[in-house]
């Protein structure tokens, strides 16, 4: 392992700490690297967010999810729906007019505050304690 993947890993799991995100990669990252903070930093969040987004491609097929299958929840809306073709039309029209972009959960997790730093913290913990709102990053 070279000293560039050490600095990744031990950003990565900087950030995973909830006491210190993104907010402690990026302070960290402007005292190394200087005016050149910005190319560093960019590089690194690339690299973040593949390696998220192999974890979440290997973990789709590995794992049940925690959730309700959703086809049982889609029939009974599209029987309710079936019965009112006002709220179909509008349904339709919704799906592509109005089409979100969902996040991440590496993206709503980065965007929470972060937690005050206490002497003693257990990370795991934490992520044993939040699994049901990030099932991937715990």
């Amino acid at each position: 392992v070279c000293s560039s993947d050490l600095s990744t890993i031990m950003a990565i799991a900087t950030i995973l700490d909830p006491r210190y995100k993104y907010q402690f990669a990026e302070w960290a990252y402007k005292k190394v690297y200087g005016d050149s903070y910005g190319i560093e930093l960019s590089l690194f969040k690339e690299k973040l967010f593949a390696l998220y987004g192999e974890y979440t491609k290997n973990s789709q097929g590995s794992s049940q999810s925690p959730y309700p299958s959703s086809s049982n929840a889609q029939g009974t809306l599209n029987k309710e729906s079936q019965s009112n073709s006002f709220m179909q039309d509008f349904d339709q029209y919704s799906s592509h007019e109005f089409e979100s972009v969902s996040k991440s959960e590496l993206e709503m997790y980065l965007e929470e505050s972060k937690l005050p730093r206490v002497e003693v913290f257990d990370v795991l913990g934490y992520w044993r304690t939040n699994e049901g709102r990030y099932p991937l990053l715990s």
